[in-house]
């Protein structure tokens, strides 16, 4: 009987929620763009959201140019179109908006520039391992052995072997958002051609040391020292640490007059990785230097996206797009 008045009255209050009037939403002229799923790998949605009023704007029904574009010439005022590194709002925005700037998502710049540079120094595994015995790794003679209490005789639970990772981690030597936090799948690897989990802590190391010169603080007593030697030892690493920084300050300070000779000079080193990293910027230009003047990001957009992917789960497959609409567009408290 309980069961039977809370589904009743669940469909009630739906019902309710679908004839209250809708909230008069005004066109926002910072908007930004990002897609969503209703069935992950089946069928997606795009979420319109305010930057200024920190307010989602709409949902649409799917992802495509046409509907985008139908929608900006609704609603005429747009004069800044934030989205990610996506190639279909690369251009879906134009022909309902053609004078607003787009705005690519710093983050994904960034993060895009964290796997290239993990791609090249694969390159270099050699160093990475004999640096890293040299400064960290005891002989085997001076290697004490454990205690029999202290001997694992089987695999141990994975949280247990992440929390290892990151505690043997030094201060300071994550990327923060351009960085992962985990390590990848075992298809991840092999997809990159890593070979073991050691190599693939190697690869991590190295590049948490090189891309922390590029951060606002300052980095930690085994950052530098491991910094100096990998530097010490390859000149492609010493090419790579000098534009990862740089790059990573032209972001932090958004320099964007500083990204065309920034791009000229990637392009003359001998990084095959580096430079399709800037191949695909300049596909992209305009929109990442506009992301390296302008103090708007995806960042909002990605925890509307989230709220929108957690009240979805919260009404069991009723969340349709009209009442998720309703639902949303209401002003930030």
């Amino acid at each position: 009987m309980r069961q039977g008045f809370s589904y009743l009255f669940g469909d009630t209050l739906l019902r309710l929620i679908r004839r209250a009037a809708a909230p008069n939403t005004p066109t926002p002229e910072v908007l930004a763009v990002d897609d969503f799923a209703f069935r992950r790998g089946a069928r997606y949605g795009t979420i319109l959201v305010d930057l200024e009023r920190h307010q989602t704007v709409d949902l649409l029904p799917d992802r495509t140019a046409e509907t985008l574009a139908h929608w900006l010439r609704q609603h005429p005022g747009v004069k800044v179109i934030s989205r990610d590194r996506g190639g279909s709002y690369a251009e879906d925005g134009r022909p309902g908006a053609p004078d607003a700037p787009q705005i690519a998502d710093r983050f994904h710049v960034s993060k895009n520039l964290a796997e290239s540079l993990d791609q090249g120094l694969m390159r270099e595994q050699r160093v990475l391992q004999a640096v890293a015995k040299r400064l960290h790794e005891p002989e085997p003679s001076q290697a004490p052995a454990p205690p029999p209490e202290q001997v694992v005789r089987r695999r141990p639970p994975r949280q247990l072997r992440d929390g290892a990772i990151r505690r043997e981690r030094p201060a300071g030597s994550s990327l923060g958002l351009a960085r992962r936090t985990s390590p990848p799948r075992q298809t991840d690897r092999r997809r990159h051609g890593r070979s073991s989990p050691g190599t693939h802590a190697h690869l991590d190391r190295a590049a948490d040391a090189l891309a922390v010169a590029g951060r606002h603080q300052s980095p930690s007593p085994q950052d530098v020292a491991y910094r100096a030697a990998l530097l010490e030892q390859s000149s492609l690493i010493q090419q790579a640490q000098t534009l990862v920084s740089t790059f990573f300050r032209l972001v932090r300070q958004r320099e964007g007059a500083a990204l065309d000779p920034w791009l000229m000079a990637a392009e003359q080193r001998d990084i095959p990785e580096l430079v399709g990293f800037v191949q695909g910027i300049r596909r992209d230009a305009a929109a990442v230097e506009a992301a390296l003047r302008f103090e708007w990001s995806q960042g909002q957009t990605e925890g509307r996206v989230n709220q929108l992917k957690f009240v979805k789960r919260s009404m069991y497959g009723r969340g349709k797009l009209d009442l998720l609409r309703r639902l949303l567009s209401q002003p930030a408290s």
